[in-house]
């Protein structure tokens, strides 16, 4: 009974975040709920890692969504700079 109720959660849990607007970041990286993630061992890497799945890094493209920085363009003038741009 507990493994199907929890296959019932979970694929309704699924649909709910297939379907949502929101975390669509968090999305792009983690799409099955489920997912187990590893978390880094290092407080610095695992802080970062966090804020790159909230959307809410210290980069232009989102400061400038949050109102802290001028742009959203990078220093290179070639793109936004997202956390895809700086590690691509």
């Amino acid at each position: 009974m507990y493994k199907l109720v929890t296959k019932m959660a979970v694929r309704s849990w699924q649909s709910k975040w297939n379907e949502d607007t929101t975390g669509r970041v968090t999305y792009s990286f983690i799409p099955d709920v489920g997912t187990k993630v590893l978390f880094p061992k290092t407080r610095e890497v695992d802080v970062s890692y966090c804020r790159i799945l909230l959307h809410d890094t210290m980069l232009n493209d989102d400061t400038y969504r949050t109102g802290i920085a001028d742009t959203f363009m990078c220093e290179c003038g070639q793109e936004r700079k997202t956390v895809e741009h700086v590690l691509l």
